[in-house]
């Protein structure tokens, strides 16, 4: 993909990943997320992929103004499951992955919405909490302007949107 610095960085990043993103929807449409099965297994691949991207996205933001974002952890609403090997190499694709989880708890509020079962689960707590989507989107657009790295950005949300559909559909 050609990445263009005149291009907002959001529109750059969700065209970059829109293959990585529909497969991920895809593969959470297949879980009936209104049965209590549905919703045990949303949670397990959730406790699959989100503290192994927020592990790396720490080591990525250490030092950098990454880490306000980084801080916004949700591993502690989730059960333990084994840990998965990400690697998010360096602050920009360290704000691609953040660019990942954020965009998560967006589909966490529509999800929080639409699924009592769901809504009862301690991962959504801040589902009905103000989002912070776009305080998040001016820090990456500095941050884009200050690291000048949309490759880097581009790995780093690839990674992240990979490690989700993996924790999803384990091979």
């Amino acid at each position: 993909m050609t990445v263009t610095a005149t291009e907002d960085i959001w529109k750059t990043l969700s065209r970059g990943t829109a293959g990585e993103h529909e497969k991920l929807d895809t593969s959470l449409s297949a879980l009936p997320l209104h049965t209590r099965a549905g919703t045990a297994a949303f949670i397990t691949a959730m406790a699959a992929a989100v503290p192994s991207v927020e592990l790396a996205l720490c080591a990525a933001a250490a030092g950098t103004p990454l880490t306000r974002w980084a801080a916004r952890g949700r591993a502690d609403t989730l059960p333990d499951a084994p840990a998965k090997s990400v690697e998010i190499d360096g602050e920009a694709a360290g704000w691609g992955a953040a660019y990942v989880l954020e965009g998560s708890r967006l589909g966490g509020r529509l999800l929080h919405r639409r699924y009592a079962l769901l809504a009862e689960q301690p991962f959504f707590r801040d589902a009905t909490l103000p989002s912070m989507w776009a305080p998040f989107l001016n820090d990456l657009r500095e941050a884009d302007q200050r690291l000048c790295d949309r490759d880097g950005m581009l790995a780093g949300a690839l990674t992240a949107f990979r490690a989700f559909t993996e924790a999803i559909e384990p091979s």
